[in-house]
């Protein structure tokens, strides 16, 4: 029996699967810090495109985080 609890795919709520870690190195200095606001999997592309300074499409599932991970109020 292979995976986590015998499961191989995130279609149930355990802890193993919901809980995904984002680790994000900004240019410039490090500044160690955590951040616990919750971040869907769906915001990782916009979220990194607001990063890069790029727009997501109209389209795109998700939310920007991007001004919560510099630091900034979050918009």
């Amino acid at each position: 029996m292979g995976g986590c609890k015998g499961r191989f795919e995130k279609s149930v709520p355990y802890e193993e699967a919901t809980r995904i870690p984002l680790i994000v190195r900004l240019p410039g200095p490090p500044q160690a810090r955590r951040i616990d606001s919750l971040f869907s999997s769906v915001d990782f592309l916009p979220t990194l495109l607001g990063l890069a300074g790029l727009p997501a499409a109209e389209t795109a599932e998700g939310v920007d985080h991007s001004a919560l991970i510099e630091g900034l109020p979050n918009a």
